[in-house]
């Protein structure tokens, strides 16, 4: 670079404001801001002292004389030289160091210092002091302070020119001198006595009082205002704060940017949207931990009421006094049903065409679920019912409105809706929630117009329904449009009733019924083919949805059963093969139509519940079936499966006992009438008594036997059992009574019968000591039988005399009803099945035919083998569809094989799949005969319930926590550290997820992670700003945090970024329109432009492993700090005034470079967070020192200052 074009550059003529504003790198900066840049460049690179550093000083004086004229600056008079203006080169002693001026070496100039001219310390009145003087002293070498002195003249006097270096007569914040690399010398200025001032004083001190309440604008901030001085303050050297008056009004708890508030957030999908959001928060205010957790509960009182869809139950917050930490308890319950949700079928296909194709009959019927079972759309909602069919709409709209048809009274003007708890039907023994009546407020001959508009009015005025409606709706399907579709063509009622979330109650399994009255007018209202709304039942369940179409027969072919067929269960034990233990399995006969299989099947197995009551008695009241395992079925692969479990017993009223001979009655003398062997036991209370004498000697038995039992004479069915003998081995003695004792139950006890069983289990005898005479022992024998036979000793074995002979021997298989369910034909026969055959682990025998009966099957892919339960309801509503309740049957059997469905394997299928999903327990389909005709019922029972895991404390993110006030042109967050979850003592995280600390379910718990504290501020910063620029600017040095986070690089356009759905992760646009030049960039550009911005992303959960410094709060950043206040507020009343005057207080002092004035001051009482204090109002104050150069009062009659 050439000379010229480096003196060009140092040249601030060749540059533009805005060129100077880049060079000093500030944007539309206050003069204040501007002026401070300046300076601190020009004392910056004057500190480097090398020829480049004075070349940048220089340049930027003159920046500063560009942008500060100070043609206009006060000129102020000296004092003692009003009337004659000196003439000449004269500078104060405060700017003889500072700057070069013509004159300065001339021994004979003057240095004035206010109204006396003094050399270095030395202060000689009105004596002027050369610059030789001066010079030698800075030169350290002693100055005779007569040597140098003469009066002054005119023509000796320095001429302060202005025009010719303003920039030098400034005072801009700090003494700018000429460096030299000379070590000077310096030393305090002390004041001498000279002949103005003989007391000594060169300075005088004046008390400031600043008090709140008398700011301009009332309605602002008491702790943040602009005042002027009643008196201007001239030629202030210092000012010292002396005491402070600060009320103890600031709240402990606040509003500001969200530190009185923390959320309970919903997480799971369907209500973590924000709409199920609950906020805790409480009023602003200063409290103790145990007020502070008593607000608080308050507060959750008050949501409780606030929110009545959702229980809260027993949630509170407690405060342990010994260990200082809060514990919350989380208690939540929120329930939806089968109301908030609808049935799909993704796959549909038409249940009323029965076309054959390739030879299948019903194709299109078996091509999906719907087809088979006979729905006719692919949408239903379970809060809804329909009436029968109408003509359609616009065909009798003329008559709806002109005739008046129907008589209305107060038997049939109303309907009652009962909220019932379920999950079964109604019946007159269900729980009633809530019940109510919709009446309508017609009376007397009115047309089905008025009754619909009237009608929908009352329902949509009942406090207890929303979004509920009467409509009439002509049957169309704009999707399927197929005419050969149920009610296409006309009209029908639909009645949708859906409660109010708000006013009813909200518990699991609530279920609702709308019953009409029983109307017996000739012109109904509700129910029957001629009536108003033609509903068809006086009873509706709003959850039990009903195909339109009858669904898929088992079998094309009934079965026809005439001849009263039976199973015959013959017992094969020994002992007990008699008709009595036998038991016949009677079907009734069938309809002249015959059965279909549904209904073959249900007749078989009324007959065993049949065959089991008639052995129901007042000790056995179960009977000998257990029926929960005793039925009939057909299994998926369309097999007649029967299952036995059969329980017979024998029990102690059907035996007798006979104890003669044997040692109950030998050695313990027991015996009666019912020991005899005479009587059996039916009328016994089983326990009979005796005494016998204590024997020293032992005891010795005397016979084989204990006792024998023998079966009852009544024919019970065991007469033929035989004798039961207790054995005991004889000639034994036993030493004591309680060894005898012992001996004898162990005998019972251990008795096996010849099938295995512990038959006299229970019975035993009790020994003890008489106490009226101890020379006896008391005994008491309690007896205990009971024989049970099980299905494994029984034969099984189906009869029907259109197949077999009188005798049972099988003739014509074919010719049976048992043949039409493919039971195989050995079973048939006169010997039958042995039950003991089958292989099974459970304590019933189950049978399953060989082959499977002949039916309409459908076989299921990967596109058609479920159905939907969608949520619709704001709550179980999500977008990733996770409330969605799917049932997928399965498509192959355990060893991969496609599965054939018949109709009722379907159903049994899907019911199992229902059963297993914890979410519609309850729900099933069954076959519901209408008339005669099989129609598909949907009974659908939804539990979607929310509990506390499924909720997350939220005490601090970075997007609830954040407040706008008016006024500001952005938002500001609160930190973690200012939230209420901080000051309860939760400090590990800002966020707790509840489910991490308990299950589904549970009511949950959390424990603070360090104790209670509600002492906010440790102290507060009192700012003034003086408006002058002639002292350090005094800003608060802190803490400073790590920098963590790298900045976007100067060709970054924030607008380019995008963010990309599939990742998740920001990229940036470079094909965007940017009217920069940074529309271009590299390969390299980009990649640094994309991964800086994916680096600041994070989680907004935060804890302490990673937490960064913006989590925190960072500390206060505030400039003109003039005091640091310590809080002191043990002890102290609310509303009580903190006061401080103490001698550290008064140690902070703000000191000036040089006189100044000061006619007006800027105040803020600022927080260690560095918010300014809110004091709700109340007033505060404080007073300074104010340390003024004293100015004496001139002798020649000119105006002074004082």
């Amino acid at each position: 670079m050439n000379k010229n074009s480096q003196n060009d550059m140092y040249d601030i003529n060749k540059y533009t404001d805005e060129e100077l504003f880049n060079i000093l790198d500030v944007n539309s900066p206050t003069d204040r801001e501007l002026e401070a840049r300046i300076l601190f460049l020009v004392h910056r690179y004057e500190n480097m002292q090398n020829t480049s550093g004075d070349e940048l000083a220089t340049f930027f004086k003159q920046i500063y004389n560009h942008f500060f004229d100070t043609s206009d600056d006060e000129e102020e008079t000296m004092e003692g030289f009003e009337g004659s203006p000196p003439t000449g080169n004269t500078r104060t002693n405060a700017d003889y160091n500072l700057y070069e001026y013509s004159g300065k070496n001339d021994p004979n100039s003057v240095i004035v210092n206010g109204n006396k001219q003094i050399l270095g310390d030395m202060d000689l009145g009105n004596a002027a002091n050369t610059i030789s003087a001066v010079n030698a002293m800075r030169s350290n070498i002693y100055v005779n302070p007569l040597k140098y002195y003469n009066a002054p003249t005119s023509s000796q006097m320095i001429n302060i020119d202005e025009s010719k270096d303003v920039s030098t007569q400034r005072n801009m914040g700090y003494a700018v001198e000429k460096r030299t690399t000379d070590i000077g010398f310096t030393k305090p200025l002390d004041y001498a006595k000279d002949k103005l001032n003989p007391l000594l004083q060169q300075t005088i001190k004046r008390v400031i009082s600043i008090d709140s309440q008398y700011r301009d604008n009332k309605t602002t901030f008491s702790t943040d205002f602009t005042f002027n001085l009643s008196d201007p303050l001239k030629d202030v050297v210092s000012l010292k704060l002396y005491s402070i008056q600060i009320p103890y009004t600031w709240y402990t708890i606040n509003n500001n940017f969200g530190s009185n508030f923390f959320y309970i957030k919903g997480t799971s999908p369907g209500i973590n949207d924000g709409t199920y959001d609950y906020k805790i928060d409480i009023s602003a205010g200063n409290y103790s931990p145990a007020n502070l957790v008593t607000a608080i509960n308050e507060t959750i009182q008050k949501t409780k009421a606030i929110y009545p869809d959702v229980s809260f139950g027993d949630t509170n917050i407690s405060y342990n006094e010994n260990t200082c930490l809060s514990t919350i308890k989380m208690d939540i319950t929120k329930i939806y049903n089968e109301t908030s949700y609808y049935l799909y079928f993704p796959s549909w296909s038409n249940p009323n065409n029965s076309s054959t194709v390739n030879d299948v009959a019903n194709y299109y019927r078996k091509q999906s679920i719907p087809g088979f079972l006979g729905f006719n759309f692919q949408t239903y909602y379970p809060n809804m019912i329909f009436s029968s069919t109408l003509p359609k709409i616009s065909s009798t709209a003329s008559d709806d409105t002109g005739l008046l048809n129907y008589t209305i009274d107060n038997t049939n003007n109303y309907f009652t809706i009962i909220k019932y708890i379920g999950p079964n039907e109604y019946t007159s023994q269900s729980v009633i929630d809530t019940s109510f009546q919709i009446k309508l407020s017609l009376s007397g001959l009115v047309s089905r117009s008025q009754i619909v508009a009237d009608l929908s009015t009352q329902i949509m005025n009942n406090k207890y329904l929303i979004n509920s409606s009467i409509s009439r709706i002509d049957i169309v399907d704009p999707l399927l449009n197929d005419p050969s579709l149920v009610g296409i063509g006309f009209s029908q009622f639909q009645l949708t009733i859906k409660f109010n979330r708000a006013t009813t109650n909200n518990i699991e399994n609530s279920k609702a019924i709308i019953i009409f009255p029983t109307e017996t007018t000739q012109t109904k209202i509700w129910t029957g083919s001629n009536s108003c709304f033609r509903f068809t039942s006086i009873n509706n369940e709003l959850n039990n949805i009903y195909a339109e179409t009858p669904i898929i027969k088992q079998q094309e072919n009934t079965t026809l059963v005439q001849t009263q067929p039976y199973i015959y269960l013959k017992c094969k034990a020994t002992g007990y093969d008699i008709s009595k233990n036998d038991y016949k399995i009677t079907v009734a006969n069938s309809p002249t139509i015959g059965y279909s299989l549904t209904d073959h099947i249900a007749a078989i197995n009324n007959g065993i519940i049949s065959t089991n009551n008639s052995t129901i008695t007042a000790k056995n009241t179960t009977g000998d079936f257990n029926i929960n395992t005793t039925n009939t079925y057909i299994d998926n692969n369309s097999k007649f499966n029967i299952s036995i479990d059969i329980n017979k017993k024998f029990i102690t009223d059907m035996y007798y006992l006979d104890l003669s001979g044997g040692i109950l009655q030998n050695i313990l003398n027991l015996s009666g009438q019912y020991l005899n062997g005479i009587s059996d036991l039916s009328g016994s209370g089983y326990t009979f008594s005796s005494s016998f004498l204590q024997n020293g000697s032992g005891y010795t038995t005397n016979s084989n036997y204990i006792l024998k039992i023998y079966p009852s004479k009544l024919n019970y069915g065991n007469q033929n059992s035989g004798t039961i003998t207790l054995p005991i081995t004889n000639g034994i003695t036993y030493s004591t009574f309680g060894d005898l004792q012992t001996a004898i139950n162990n005998a019972f006890e251990n008795y096996i019968d010849s099938y295995g069983s512990h038959i006299l289990s229970g019975s035993n005898v009790s020994f003890s000591i008489n106490t009226s005479n101890t020379n006896y022992v008391n005994a008491i024998f309690t007896i205990t039988i009971q024989k049970n036979i099980t299905q494994n000793q029984y034969n099984i074995r189906f009869y029907d005399s259109s197949a077999n002979d009188v005798n049972g021997n099988l003739i014509s298989y074919g010719n049976g009803t048992w043949s039409k369910l493919y039971i195989d034909s050995s079973f048939c026969d006169i010997n039958g099945y042995d039950l003991s055959n089958t292989l099974t682990s459970t304590t019933y025998s189950l049978l399953t035919m060989s082959n499977g009966i002949s039916s309409n099957k459908i076989r299921f892919n990967s596109t058609n083998n479920y159905f939907i339960l969608k949520p619709y309801e704001s709550g179980v509503t999500s977008s990733g569809g996770e409330n969605d309740i799917k049932i997928s049957i399965p498509l192959n059997d355990s060893e991969g094989v496609p599965i054939d469905y018949s109709r009722d394997s379907l159903l049994s299928a899907i019911n199992t799949l229902l059963s297993a999903n914890p979410y519609i327990i309850g729900s099933s389909m069954v076959v519901n005969t209408i008339n005669n005709v099989e129609y598909l019922k949907f009974r659908i029972n939804i539990l979607k319930k929310y509990t506390a895991s499924d909720f997350r404390l939220v005490f601090y993110d970075q997007f609830s926590f954040v407040k706008c006030n008016a006024g500001s042109t952005s938002v500001k967050n609160t930190t973690w550290d200012t939230t209420l979850g901080w000051i309860l003592g939760f400090r590990n995280t800002t966020v707790y997820n509840l489910s991490d600390y308990g299950k589904n379910g549970d009511i949950i718990s959390l424990t603070g992670d360090t104790t209670v504290s509600v002492n906010l501020f440790n102290y507060f910063l009192l700012c003034l700003d003086d408006f002058n620029q002639n002292h350090l600017n005094d800003g608060l040095v802190t803490l400073s945090p790590k920098i963590t986070e790298i900045s976007l690089p100067s060709y970054a356009n924030k607008y380019n970024y995008t963010c990309d759905p599939v990742s998740g992760l920001i990229t940036y646009n470079a094909n965007s329109t940017d009217s920069t030049n940074y529309s271009k960039l590299t390969k390299q550009q980009l990649y640094a432009l994309t991964e800086t911005a994916n680096s600041k992303r994070s989680s907004s959960v935060i804890s302490n492993s990673n937490i960064s410094a913006k989590g925190y709060g960072t500390g206060p950043f505030v400039k003109d700090v003039f005091g640091l206040i310590p809080i002191k507020t043990a002890g102290l009343a609310n509303g009580a005034v903190y006061v401080d005057y103490g001698g550290t207080l008064q140690n902070q002092e703000r000191s000036y470079f040089g006189p100044v004035n000061i006619h007006r001051m800027s105040v803020k009482l600022v927080s260690d967070r560095g918010d300014v204090v809110d004091l709700n109002g109340s007033n505060w104050s404080f007073s300074l020192i104010c340390e003024q150069l004293y100015q004496q009062k001139p002798t020649n009659g000119g105006s002074g200052k004082k």
